[in-house]
């Protein structure tokens, strides 16, 4: 198994060790550390040679509330903020008190309950809202605040898929001032969530596909551009700040990019202009209800070819298959969703195209991330992940 070392971050071997950071971060959260019952890490986010992000959970007493520090660890030293602080959330105090929430964005709302649902420090925070309406009305909504300023234009694109009928979120405001958007609910169970109940069929991975082929054919404006040089520049820097902390992988994944060097796909995909793609797909941004296929979480909307999306879900599939051992559902869930994909898309697809962006992103997206997210057993993976995207990238035709 790889080990980390960052002789730039002094702290960072402090900062994953949440029993060693227990003090310091009850400390943080304004808690005596004898009314800490546990510290947890929740969420890493590593910049090799540069900083570190760590998300610790303080689970306390009994009948009181989890507290939530993050730690910025840079090569000067460490610094730890508690929720709901946050040096680049504007947002994040609005969501973390409901009677304001109700006062400045839902004053229909009678009453509201929140619910974290997810926190990147210094990136995102989504949040569930239970709201309570009048005449004993409620409903769910979802509210996510973001360091960049993409919710105004999210907004905007997610008003313009409704309008064309794409199952998603429906948008229901951007409160400017806190950088959020809110929208509502959408029914049904994630993909992943499916798969690890052994409920996520071929004949689901199917109507995956053909959802996707829908989002693709979508008309949007104002979409950024992606393309095989995108993700070659992308792969060059991947491989040059891995080499910095695990060289033998490094090299491995040099000898891929290579390959993928002598024959980049065309700019354009086969079809006749670029898709509208997902940016983020992946079992979890995919909902199913009752067969039904919803696609959320479209904050990276862009323009590109569309096999560059296939392969990155290929290659999420891939890894989901590293870390569970499960390659043969990896194989037939592919099948299946690029089956639904061409029946529904109705345009031809390049195969070896499609092999060439998987094994692409099994470097620049799923081996990076292994590696950046410092989860347990992730490190372990990345071996596999890059001899994957070596078959793929030595024999494109392989199925």
């Amino acid at each position: 198994m790889h080990r980390v070392t960052d002789a730039a971050l002094p702290e960072l071997e402090a900062a994953l060790d949440g029993e060693r950071m227990r003090a310091r971060v009850a400390h943080a959260a304004g808690q005596a550390p004898q009314e800490v019952a546990g510290c947890a890490i929740e969420r890493v986010k590593y910049r090799p040679g540069r900083s570190a992000l760590v998300l610790y959970r303080l689970s306390l007493e009994e009948n009181m509330p989890e507290a939530l520090v993050y730690a910025t660890v840079y090569p000067a030293g460490m610094a730890l903020r508690a929720f709901p602080e946050d040096r680049k959330l504007p947002g994040l105090r609005l969501l973390a008190d409901p009677a304001r929430l109700r006062a400045e964005v839902l004053p229909d709302a009678l009453d509201c309950t929140v619910s974290r649902v997810s926190y990147f420090p210094e990136h995102a925070y989504t949040a569930r809202i239970a709201v309570r309406l009048d005449g004993n009305r409620e409903c769910s909504l979802y509210a996510k605040t973001q360091s960049t300023p993409r919710g105004e234009r999210t907004f905007a694109l997610l008003q313009d898929l409704h309008e064309k009928n794409l199952r998603c979120a429906r948008p229901l405001l951007y409160h400017a001032a806190s950088a959020t958007l809110v929208q509502e609910a959408v029914p049904g169970s994630t993909a992943e969530s499916l798969a690890v109940q052994g409920r996520f069929s071929g004949a689901l991975a199917a109507h995956v596909g053909a959802g996707v082929a829908a989002l693709h054919g979508a008309k949007l404006d104002g979409l950024a551009n992606l393309d095989a040089g995108s993700c070659l520049t992308r792969l060059h820097e991947v491989v040059r700040v891995l080499g910095a902390v695990m060289p033998q992988a490094a090299a491995r994944a040099g000898e891929v990019v290579g390959q993928l060097d002598k024959r980049p796909p065309p700019a354009i995909s086969t079809w006749d202009t670029p898709a509208t793609l997902h940016g983020d797909l992946h079992l979890n941004n995919i909902l199913i209800d009752s067969g039904r296929v919803a696609l959320v979480d479209l904050d990276d909307l862009c323009r590109g070819p569309a096999e560059l999306e296939l392969g990155s879900f290929v290659a999420a599939l891939a890894y989901r298959a590293a870390l569970h051992g499960d390659r043969a559902m990896h194989q037939e869930t592919v099948e299946h969703f690029l089956a639904g994909y061409a029946e529904r898309a109705q345009r031809a697809v390049s195969i070896e195209h499609v092999h060439w962006y998987a094994a692409a992103a099994l470097i620049h997206e799923r081996a990076w991330r292994c590696l950046t997210s410092l989860k347990p057993g992730r490190l372990a993976v990345i071996d596999e992940l890059i001899a994957r995207a070596a078959e793929l990238a030595f024999d494109p035709c392989l199925t």
